[in-house]
């Protein structure tokens, strides 16, 4: 993911529960950070909505392992276009009918 320019955080993501067409969720871990990731899919009687649940934890790593006090706030900018990016491409996927 791209932080900031000439800037990137390598992301290992882990599937940790899958329901098939109703809910995914994926452990991640960065050199920095780690946290868990839920989209739940709850059917309407339109369609359906996809939800989108994110959360951040800092790495066990002892007394340097808490994340930075200004790290969220250079994070935040960059995950929310991120996830944003993501939501559309599922959403460009499930309408393409494949």
């Amino acid at each position: 993911m791209r932080i900031a320019p000439g800037c990137w955080l390598r992301i290992e993501n882990i599937v940790k529960e899958m329901e098939q067409l109703a809910r995914l969720g994926i452990d991640f871990t960065t050199r920095w950070f780690g946290g868990h990731l839920t989209y739940q899919i709850e059917t309407t009687q339109d369609g359906c909505v996809l939800h989108h649940r994110e959360t951040l934890r800092p790495p066990n790593r002892g007394p340097g392992g808490a994340l930075l006090p200004w790290l969220p706030a250079v994070i935040a900018p960059p995950l929310r276009r991120h996830v944003a990016e993501r939501l559309d491409d599922i959403r460009a996927y499930v309408e393409s009918g494949a």
